[in-house]
């Protein structure tokens, strides 16, 4: 372990930040205990106060795309932000 002290002394700025990145990849692939991921797979992730369930469709490194086929919990949003693809019964009286 003294060499690597003794090395990263002489090393450069840009030399310690190729080092520096190395070992933060190194500290991700070790504590990566998560399963596999593969393109077919039934998936469900939390977003914001919603919990989605959909299949996996593409996969890069690190991440994936999710066609979402199931969206549970509620979620508040501007009335403007949203599209009526069937109309309601109308008001509710209170």
């Amino acid at each position: 372990m003294t060499n690597v002290f003794t090395e990263i002394e002489v090393m450069t700025e840009d030399q310690l930040d190729d080092l520096l990145q190395a070992i933060k990849d190194r500290l991700d692939e070790l504590r990566d205990n998560t399963d596999p991921v593969n393109v077919g797979d039934v998936v469900e992730f939390p977003v914001r106060k919603l919990n989605i369930t959909g299949v996996v469709t593409k996969i890069t490194e690190k991440r994936c795309t999710v066609n979402a086929t199931l969206v549970d919990g509620e979620y508040t949003l501007n009335q403007k932000d949203v599209n009526i693809l069937e109309a309601g019964p109308g008001p509710v009286e209170e």
